[in-house]
């Protein structure tokens, strides 16, 4: 009979609705229960983007409610409890207020209360030159290269390194956009320790400072001793002499104080071999009257020639 077959589709379908009755029933137990256990505390965050420096008012900030479970130890749970206190980095609307990132009392106000400890701003005036082309921004590393005069002779040398650049101008946010009518800042804001503070502003007194860009990640230092203007000609005093020996310019050879004996002239020579340096005295014969009009080596050159010849001695 044709009803046999329907017999197993029916006692499906009843057995299909009476599990969909039981889940209901077993979710609409359950979802309260799992309301009532969630709980939410209100914390405080910042009601808006804040840069650093900025004293907080209780306008800057808002609360939201979060799962207690989430909610840090060290929370402000009230906008009073943060007003009147100074951001030391930018905020970001939303952002959680904690005491890491509130200035500490008696800080100050503003950019100070921001500097890490130990460390202060100078600021160093630029041009297109000096600045790399405007392409130093806030948060760059840079080295400062000066040129100074060293007993009268320029020698350039590296007066600092990886040095953080605090601000361009009034801008301290890299990302911050920059207004194209605006013109070129002309001064750059550095982070740096006392004693370097004081290089810089004796540097700047008597020579140019430049800035050399570098990557935030190459912590390498380099430089040494500078380089001299001999140097930078490509002297090759020391490869005339191949035992090591070199001598002074005769235009700097003075002459000795007393004449040799016998009357004769004497001149003092400074000679250098292998890092060890001797005074060699020399004794020059008067020169006789020219026979001829042919015209005759200047004290100099002649000098140059004795001590020439006594070095190859």
């Amino acid at each position: 009979m044709k009803w046999k077959a329907y017999v197993p589709l029916a006692v499906a379908l009843v057995l299909g609705l009476f599990a969909a009755r039981m889940a209901m029933n077993l979710v609409g137990v359950e979802a309260p229960k799992i309301i009532q256990a969630t709980s939410f505390t209100p914390i405080v965050v910042a009601g808006r983007d804040i840069t650093a420096g900025t004293v907080l008012a209780e306008t800057d900030l808002s609360t939201i409610k979060v799962d207690s479970s989430t909610v840090p130890d060290n929370a402000m749970l009230a906008a009073s409890a943060a007003a009147g206190k100074v951001v030391k980095i930018n905020l970001t609307k939303g952002q959680p207020i904690l005491p890491t990132v509130l200035a500490d009392e008696g800080a100050g106000y503003g950019i100070a209360a921001t500097l890490p400890q130990g460390y202060r701003l100078v600021t160093v005036d630029i041009n297109e030159i000096t600045g790399v082309a405007g392409f130093i921004q806030p948060k760059c590393r840079v080295d400062i290269v000066s040129t100074i005069q060293n007993d009268g002779k320029p020698i350039t040398k590296t007066l600092l390194q990886s040095v953080l650049v605090f601000a361009v101008g009034g801008r301290t946010n890299p990302t911050a956009p920059v207004d194209p009518q605006a013109p070129a800042s002309h001064t750059v804001t550095l982070l740096v320790k006392p004693a370097d503070a004081e290089r810089l502003e004796l540097a700047s007194t008597v020579t140019r400072l430049r800035m050399v860009l570098k990557n935030g990640n190459d912590n390498e230092n380099v430089g040494g001793n500078g380089i001299t203007l001999a140097e930078l000609k490509g002297d090759k005093s020391d490869a005339a002499n191949p035992d090591g020996a070199t001598v002074q310019n005769a235009a700097d050879v003075q002459p000795a104080t007393q004449p040799s004996r016998g009357g004769k002239l004497s001149w003092s020579i400074q000679v250098i071999r292998g890092g060890a340096a001797s005074l060699q005295t020399v004794d020059i014969a008067k020169p006789a009257a020219p026979a001829t009009d042919a015209p005759q080596k200047p004290a100099a050159a002649q000098l140059s020639d004795i001590s020439t010849e006594s070095i190859k001695k």
